[in-house]
C-alpha cells in the first residue's frame, strides 16, 4: 500500500540576527492526521540488542538509563537512589551509591552524561547543586558546585564549556545558561534565548536537550511546548513549529502548576506533544497525547522533508510488542530507544511464539525469572535514515 507522506512545510518564515552571529530561522513541521500509518520497526531500527543485568548487582528501580560503547549506566533516582554500571553482556561492574553531601559525594542522582573526552561519568546532584564526575568504574574524580542556580534541568558537557537548562528561570530569557568550565567555582553564566513561546510552569521533566547521533547539533523541546529548537555549538537555531493538532493556547503571563495543566488537558481533551524526543541522524520521533492518555506518534523525517502520523508500531523484530506511541522514557543516548520489562512478561511472550520464527527466539528463551529477577532492557539501534517499507 502506498503511502501518502505530509510534506513538512519548511516555509521561510525570515530571519533575525540576535547577539553575536546567532542566526534564527523558522519552519514549519504540518500534521495531517487524515492519513495514519502503521510502522514496522524494521523500518526505522538497524539492530536490537538484549540486555539482563545480573543479579551481582539487584536493580530495584531504573528511572533513566545511559548506554556508551559497552557501559550501560542505570540511573534509580527514588528508591536507592544510586548509579549501578554494567558492561552490555549483562555483567555487574561497580554501584555509585549516595552517600551524602561531603567531597565526591551525592545525595541523589538526576541527569547524568558522558563527558567529551568519552572517559568519564558526568552526575548533576539537584540537592546539592554539585557535578561530580567518576570513572566508569565508579571511582570519583572531581566535583564543581553550581550553587547560582537553583535547580538545572538538563545540561550538555561541551570540552570548554557547559551548555545548561534552568529549570528554575522565572524569564524565558534566563532558561538556557552557558557557563565555562574553567570559570568554577566563580561561574559567569552567558543566557541564551530561544524563540519558542514557552509554558510558564513550575515543574521539571526528565529531558530537555537531545543530540543528533554523529553531529555537534542539539534539539530543544520545552514543557509542553509544540515547538522544536534545534540549535549547534555556535547557538545558530532553527525553530520548527508544529501545527496540525488540536493543542492548547495557554497563558503566556500565568505561570501554571503540573496539576493545572494535567487538569486542563483532561476536561478540555485538547492534544499535547510529548515530552521526550527520540533522535536519529536524519529523524526523530515523539509522542502524541490527549486527555493525558497516549495517542499516537509522529515522525519527522528531515532527510525526505516530511511527516508520518503513526498510529501503530509492529515489532517485526522481537515480536514482542504493539504500540501506538514509540518507547521515548529512557532517551539520554542519542540514536537509540529502549524497553525495560519485568523478566516475567518477557518468559510468559516467548512461551506464546513460535521462537524458531524469531531472529532473537534463542536470546529470549535464556531470560529466566526464576534465577534473575532483574528487569530485562531491549535497546533499539535507530537508523541513520527512515526506510520506507511499500507493500
Amino acid at each position: 500500500m502506498q503511502r501518502y507522506l505530509s510534506v513538512i512545510l519548511f516555509l521561510l518564515i525570515g530571519y533575525s540576527c540576535t547577539e553575536g552571529d546567532d542566526i534564527k530561522s523558522l519552519h514549519t513541521l504540518k500534521v495531517d492526521q487524515t492519513n495514519t500509518e502503521s510502522i514496522k520497526m524494521s523500518e526505522i531500527v538497524d539492530s536490537v540488542f538484549i540486555i539482563h543485568p545480573s543479579e551481582d548487582g539487584l536493580v530495584s528501580t531504573i528511572d533513566d538509563l545511559l548506554l556508551y560503547g559497552d557501559y550501560i549506566f542505570l540511573v534509580d533516582k527514588s528508591q536507592l537512589r544510586q548509579i549501578q554500571v554494567y558492561k552490555t553482556d549483562g555483567s555487574f561492574l561497580t554501584t555509585i551509591k549516595a552517600e551524602g553531601q561531603g567531597p565526591g559525594q551525592f545525595m541523589s542522582p538526576g541527569k547524568i552524561r558522558i563527558d567529551p573526552a568519552g572517559s568519564r561519568l558526568i552526575v548533576y546532584c539537584p540537592l546539592t547543586k554539585k557535578f561530580l564526575l567518576y570513572s566508569f568504574e565508579g571511582d570519583f574524580q572531581n566535583e564543581f558546585l553550581f550553587k547560582e542556580i537553583g535547580m538545572v534541568g538538563d545540561f550538555i558537557p561541551n570540552q570548554n564549556e557547559l551548555i545548561f537548562y534552568n529549570a528554575m528561570a522565572s524569564a524565558p530569557s534566563d532558561r538556557i545558561g552557558l557557563v565555562k568550565w574553567s570559570d568554577f567555582p566563580f561561574q559567569k553564566i552567558e543566557y541564551k534565548s530561544f524563540g519558542d513561546n514557552p509554558i510558564p510552569i513550575k515543574s521539571s521533566k526528565e529531558r530537555y536537550f537531545f543530540n543528533v547521533p554523529g553531529k555537534e547539533e542539539y534539539f530543544f523541546k520545552d514543557y509542553l511546548s509544540k515547538s522544536f529548537v534545534k540549535f549547534d555549538a555556535n547557538f545558530n537555531e532553527t525553530l520548527y513549529d508544529l501545527i496540525g493538532l488540536n493543542t492548547y493556547d495557554f497563558d503566556q503571563s500565568k505561570i501554571y502548576e503540573l496539576s493545572d495543566l494535567q487538569e486542563i488537558a483532561l476536561n478540555f481533551g485538547f492534544e499535547t506533544v510529548g515530552n521526550s524526543l527520540v533522535m536519529s541522524k536524519d529523524f526523530l520521533i515523539f509522542p502524541v497525547f490527549q486527555s493525558n492518555k497516549s495517542k499516537a506518534s509522529i515522525l519527522a523525517d528531515f532527510k525526505n522533508n516530511t511527516t508520518i502520523y503513526i498510529d501503530k508500531f509492529e515489532d517485526d523484530l522481537t515480536k514482542l510488542f504493539t504500540f501506538s506511541t514509540f518507547p521515548a522514557r529512557y532517551n539520554s543516548t542519542s540514536g537509540f530507544a529502549f524497553f525495560v520489562v519485568p523478566p516475567d512478561y518477557v518468559s510468559a511472550r516467548v512461551k506464546k511464539m513460535n521462537v524458531s520464527n524469531n531472529l532473537f527466539g534463542e536470546e529470549l528463551l535464556l531470560i529466566d525469572p526464576s534465577t534473575n529477577q532483574n528487569p530485562v532492557i531491549i535497546g533499539y539501534k535507530l537508523k541513520n535514515q527512515f526506510e520506507e517499507k511499500v507493500d
